[in-house]
C-alpha cells in the first residue's frame, strides 16, 4: 500500500529530524490569532479546510470508493467554536461510532468535524484506502492504487504530498 502525508507544510522548512521549522496555525482555535504577523481569518482557515477535503476526494475518486467505514472514534468537547458547526455536524458529532457507514452525504461534514479537532475517526475502505487525522493538521493517506493525478491535483491545489508511512498505520491495519 502507497501512503502519504498530506499537509499545509512546506517540507523544505523541515530540519534533519523532521521538525518544522515556521510558526503556523495548526488548528481552527488559532482563527484570529496573529501569526507572524498575519491574522488567520475564518475564510482562509475555510479555504484551507476545503483544500484538505478535496484531497480526500481526490483519493477517494482515484480508488472508485463511495464509502469509508468509521475506525477508533472519539469525540473531542464542543467548545469555543470560531465557526458555527451545521446541524448535520452536530448530529454526525453526536451519533458517528465505531464501524458506521460514512457515505457521501456525510463525508464531508466527518472530515471537517476532524479537521477541526472536535472528533476523531480514521476513515477506512476494506484494504484500498484509509484516512487518518494527526496532530496540527496532518493528514495521513493509504492507497492501493498510485493516485499520480491525484497527488498532481493536489500539489496544484497548494498542500504538499510527502511520501510518508502514516504514524497511525499499525491501528488502521489492525482494522483491514
Amino acid at each position: 500500500m502507497y501512503s502519504w502525508r498530506i499537509t499545509k507544510y512546506n517540507p523544505e522548512i523541515r530540519d534533519e529530524h523532521g521538525y518544522y521549522g515556521k510558526d503556523e496555525w495548526i488548528m481552527m482555535r488559532d482563527i484570529g490569532k496573529d501569526i507572524n504577523g498575519e491574522i488567520l481569518s475564518i475564510d482562509e482557515y475555510l479555504r484551507v479546510e476545503d483544500l484538505y477535503i478535496g484531497a480526500v476526494l481526490e483519493f477517494q475518486k482515484c480508488n472508485n470508493i463511495d464509502k469509508f467505514t468509521a475506525s477508533d472514534v472519539g469525540r473531542f468537547r464542543f467548545r469555543n467554536q470560531k465557526i458555527k458547526p451545521s446541524k448535520n455536524m452536530k448530529k454526525l458529532y453526536k451519533k458517528v461510532k465505531e464501524n458506521d457507514i460514512i457515505g457521501a452525504s456525510d463525508l464531508l461534514d466527518i472530515i471537517r468535524l476532524n479537521l477541526r479537532a472536535l472528533l476523531n475517526c480514521n476513515l477506512l475502505y476494506e484494504d484500498d484506502m484509509f484516512v487518518h487525522f494527526g496532530w496540527d493538521y496532518y493528514m495521513y493517506i493509504g492507497s492501493k492504487q498510485k493516485c499520480d493525478n491525484a497527488i498532481k491535483q493536489i500539489e496544484e491545489s497548494g498542500l504538499f504530498v510527502e511520501e510518508f508511512e502514516s504514524p497511525y498505520l499499525n491501528t488502521v491495519e489492525d482494522e483491514l
